[in-house]
């Protein structure tokens, strides 16, 4: 069974989060970013798996992607946007009144951030930002104060128009790291972490086709974080063995179907390996790939 709930103007990404005291008895919602319009949507769960009417949130122009997490260390539940349109990233911290989120925030990145993740790049029990900025070639650190408010950005270069950025360990030093995939370049940055909220140069490693989507995973369980990313023009994705030391080992491609975009891992048959699914835009369907441990 489908059911179709009304959102803003040319919804282009959501997330699924547990807002928890933010509204009685609703502990979950969607969120959408709509891209036209310049709202977000929070559309809350029912217990029996429907949503409510909509709530709209003004954001910058053209929001491009929108994630959940707790900013100012109140146990509640804040919302970061990258907004495309004016080059910034708009806060929305939780609250516990009728209005749901405060009045949001804005922050300077530079040219079209796309996508944004949250984690403590600093070590300081608060969390941070990083977005990836598609037109200007660089990736922006805004690091957090722990109440909700960040400092300016700090621009890192990556390679040209970057698509996805992930966080991760993959120098085995504790210190968190970033990959960014490059999609004119037809290459991935790895950044290495410096534990106190700045990064190292960027080191680059070719895909061959046009990067999309990257994501991590230990997928030969040998304790290293490896890599698989999507290669759209090719119908491809790439399989990059981590050697555990910032460093990968050559691609191992395997076939997907036409225009391979977003790429997600789990353990989809309980084995204990980690397994991958891979949405192909031009063919209207997705792939999974059963981890046979030393290939996929």
């Amino acid at each position: 069974m489908t059911r179709k709930y009304p959102t803003g103007n040319a919804p282009y990404s959501l997330t699924y989060a547990d807002f928890n005291t933010l509204k009685t008895n609703q502990k979950s919602a969607l969120i959408v970013a709509n891209r036209a319009d310049d709202t977000i949507s929070l559309l809350f769960a029912n217990e029996n798996g429907t949503f409510e009417a909509q709530y709209k949130y003004a954001t910058g122009m053209s929001p491009q992607t929108v994630i959940s997490a707790d900013f100012n260390n109140d146990y509640k539940l804040d919302l970061a946007i990258a907004n495309s349109g004016e080059d910034t990233v708009s806060i929305l911290l939780g609250d516990d009144n009728n209005n749901v989120f405060r009045r949001e925030i804005k922050y300077s990145t530079r040219s079209k951030p796309w996508p944004l993740i949250a984690d403590d790049f600093n070590n300081d029990q608060n969390l941070d930002v990083a977005v990836a900025n598609a037109d200007n070639n660089t990736v922006s650190i805004l690091l957090g104060n722990g109440n909700g408010t960040f400092t300016n950005q700090i621009p890192y270069a990556t390679g040209t128009n970057p698509r996805c950025v992930i966080e991760g360990d993959f120098d085995n030093d504790h210190k968190l790291d970033l990959i960014v995939t490059n999609y004119q370049d037809k290459t991935f940055s790895m950044l290495h972490g410096n534990g106190d909220g700045t990064f190292e140069s960027q080191m680059t490693y070719p895909t061959e086709g046009l990067p999309w989507s990257v994501t991590s995973g230990d997928f030969n369980n040998d304790n290293k974080l490896d890599l698989t990313v999507t290669n759209c023009d090719e119908n491809t994705i790439s399989l990059l063995l981590g050697n555990g030391d910032g460093t990968f080992q050559s691609q191992i491609k395997y076939s997907t179907d036409k225009y391979p975009i977003s790429i997600i891992s789990n353990d989809f048959n309980h084995d204990n390996k980690l397994d991958l699914a891979v949405t192909n835009v031009d063919s209207n369907d997705s792939f999974v790939f059963i981890n046979e441990c030393d290939s996929i």
